[in-house]
């Protein structure tokens, strides 16, 4: 039977583990959209809980503090963020990138995917395998979903469901019997950058999508956290879409961008 949220909070707290840890098993085991409150309400809920009814709770091990330097690339990443300007940006993206992809839900989906990531599937008859992704023959029906879409619990459950259905239709082998490439992480670098397209095409009716998006981790989107990534392994000089290669990763990655995003937010509103 699989450990209920609550009771897995109570045994790593036993054990004295760290906030941060108990995040990163409770991100893998209850991903974000599984309950209404998130995995970190769910924590500081159950530690409550347990002081307010008398239970002693191991003291949790301590986390060696980030150093100046460490702090100082956060600092410069979150200046980074709040100097970006993306319209010009979005509107070349809009203008280039999208061009002849938005005349249908269908075509644009298509398209979301190019050469650049069919080549790293070196025999797998990529094209192939994508073309027989269940959504690539529903494609109205995806519009429809993320139109319907209403906070960013439900877009984050719905992408993950895109992802594992991404894994499950394209096979687990390779067109030689060995260890097909996808996994989640790939799988999510795609899904992310279809959802992307739609969000941004005149296709979408829901504005608010733009908001909820997820990062697509590729070279591009992983250099930048190599000095401030805590997990494991390290972020390499040149990392690739395949970096990521499982849902633990991925939603680290996805909160400590996330955190960068917020901190920026609220230092803007000071």
């Amino acid at each position: 039977m699989k450990h209920s949220r609550r009771g897995m909070i109570t045994d790593l707290l036993s054990e004295g583990k760290a906030d941060a840890e108990i995040l990163a098993v409770l991100e893998k085991e209850f991903p974000p959209g599984s309950f209404s409150a998130s995995n970190t309400q769910a924590l500081a809920g159950t530690k409550r809980d347990l002081r307010s009814s008398g239970t002693k709770v191991v003291r949790e091990k301590a986390i060696p503090s980030p150093n100046p330097t460490q702090l100082l690339e956060r600092d410069e990443l979150v200046e980074k963020l709040r100097s970006f300007q993306p319209a010009p940006i979005i509107e070349r993206y809009r203008l280039q990138d999208l061009a002849g992809k938005s005349s249908s839900a269908s075509e644009l989906l298509k398209r979301s995917v190019d050469g650049s990531i069919y080549r790293a599937f070196h025999h797998e008859t990529p094209s192939l395998r994508y073309a027989r992704w269940r959504w690539r023959s529903e494609a109205e029906l995806l519009l429809k979903k993320l139109d319907a879409i209403k906070d960013q619990q439900m877009f984050d459950r719905f992408a993950l469901d895109l992802g594992k259905s991404l894994v499950a239709d394209w096979g687990t082998t390779n067109d030689f019997g060995s260890a097909s490439k996808m996994n989640i992480g790939v799988a999510m670098k795609i899904v992310n950058l279809a959802l992307k397209h739609f969000s941004f095409s005149d296709l979408s009716r829901n504005p608010s999508l733009i908001e909820w998006l997820h990062v697509p981790w590729d070279s591009f989107t992983l250099r930048p956290l190599r000095k401030i990534w805590p997990g494991h392994p390290a972020i390499p000089n040149a990392p690739s879409q395949g970096f990521v290669k499982n849902l633990a990763m991925y939603q680290q990655l996805y909160s400590l961008i996330r955190h960068s995003a917020r901190r920026r937010r609220s230092e803007d509103n000071l």
